[in-house]
């Protein structure tokens, strides 16, 4: 019988634990276009608009006609555009700055994001993962696009600087950097790019932010 209570007890426990995690709000949508999905951690989708809320542990995902932009708790901004992955690992923002946490993987597709609160300028702990490679941002504004079945990726910095880590080298892209741009291929020693990519720059933010609006007609 004493088995059969501890057992419980852990089921219950563990249960708890994804309840609570399913539970923690990391963000919610700013603008959105076509069909958005998102999966949590236990599986089961639901389906994004204008105004829904993102949880960590959430799997975000676009098809070829949709686009969507979120606000994260910290204010920072991520915009996607289309056929693109993202999974929220961790996203924690609280009272204690120590305790202040971003964990993000860009699974496949095309992201820009502003960092807010939380970057490495702060006390807190940022990681952003794309394949077998990370990054890590102090006040940045970047995007990456990134294809899975390649494992190629090209990165842009426009505003601030990331410290690009790979498994064949690491470098500074931004202030104090070498450059602004570089492609990442599995493999290969990470390469620095003078000129930007026109794969680049088809993603971005509102008019107020930006002076390319996300909601203007122009490439996926």
């Amino acid at each position: 019988m004493a088995r059969v209570i501890v057992t419980l007890y852990f089921i219950i426990f563990f249960q708890s634990v994804l309840v609570a995690q399913e539970s923690t709000l990391a963000g919610g949508i700013t603008f959105a276009t076509g069909d958005i999905v998102s999966q949590d951690i236990n599986g089961s989708h639901r389906i994004l608009a204008l105004r829904s809320q993102l949880y960590t542990g959430d799997t975000v995902s676009t098809d070829t006609e949709s686009r969507v932009q979120f606000r994260m708790i910290d204010q920072a901004l991520f915009s996607m555009g289309c056929e693109s992955a993202l999974e929220i690992t961790r996203y924690f923002y609280g009272d204690r700055v120590r305790d202040d946490e971003v964990s993000i993987r860009l699974l496949n597709g095309k992201l820009r994001t502003i960092t807010g609160a939380i970057d490495d300028s702060s006390s807190g702990e940022y990681r952003f993962a794309f394949g077998e490679n990370s990054l890590h941002a102090e006040h940045s504004d970047f995007e990456v696009v990134f294809n899975a079945d390649s494992q190629i990726a090209y990165i842009a910095v426009y505003d601030g600087s990331i410290n690009l880590q790979t498994p064949l080298g690491s470098i500074v892209l931004g202030w104090g950097g070498d450059a602004d741009f570089a492609r990442i291929e599995s493999g290969k020693e990470p390469e620095i790019l003078r000129n930007m990519p026109s794969i680049l720059g088809s993603v971005s933010f509102p008019a107020q932010q930006n002076p390319v609006s996300l909601t203007s007609p122009g490439r996926c």
